[in-house]
C-alpha cells in the first residue's frame, strides 16, 4: 500500500496528465459553434468569448498550458520534475501538434500567437516551481 506522500509510478499518476491534455485537445480542437447549442452552455459565455479581441483568448490558452505544465510536474517521472526544460519542450510540442490539427477543423485556424501563449503559460509554472524549489533548498541547508 502507498504511503500518502509517496507518488505512485504506475500510470495512475499519470492519469491527471492524460486527462489534462485530453481535456485541452476537447477545448481547442472543437468547431467553432460546437457549445453554444447546448443546454448547459450559458449566454454569457458566448459575451464573454466575444472578448477574445482584447486578449481572453491567449489568456485560457496560457492558463491550459499552465494546467498541463502544473501537471507534468506532477507526474510520477523524475525526470520530467527535474528537467524543467523538457517541460516547456512537451508543451511546445502539444501545442504546436494542436495548432496544426486546427488547420483541418471548420471554424478553426493555426496561430503562433496561440502557440506563444501556450508556452508562456507553461513557463509561468516552470519558472513559479524552480523559484520554490531553490527558496526551499536554500532554507534547509542553514
Amino acid at each position: 500500500m502507498d504511503s500518502p506522500g509517496r507518488r505512485r509510478e504506475g500510470t495512475d499518476g499519470w492519469m491527471p496528465v492524460f486527462a489534462t491534455a485530453a481535456g485541452i485537445a476537447a477545448l481547442l480542437l472543437a468547431p467553432v459553434g460546437t457549445f453554444e447549442s447546448e443546454p448547459w452552455w450559458p449566454s454569457w459565455a458566448d459575451r464573454l468569448f466575444a472578448l477574445s479581441a482584447i486578449g481572453l483568448d491567449k489568456a485560457v490558452h496560457a492558463g491550459l498550458f499552465a494546467l498541463f505544465a502544473w501537471t507534468l510536474l506532477r507526474s510520477p517521472m523524475r525526470a520530467v520534475r527535474h528537467g524543467l526544460g523538457l517541460i516547456l519542450g512537451l508543451a511546445t510540442l502539444y501545442g504546436g501538434l494542436l495548432e496544426f490539427v486546427q488547420l483541418y477543423i471548420p471554424g478553426r485556424d493555426c496561430d503562433i500567437f496561440d502557440l506563444t501563449a501556450d508556452v508562456v503559460g507553461a513557463a509561468i509554472v516552470v519558472i513559479a516551481f524552480r523559484r520554490a524549489r531553490s527558496r526551499n533548498a536554500t532554507t534547509t541547508h542553514r
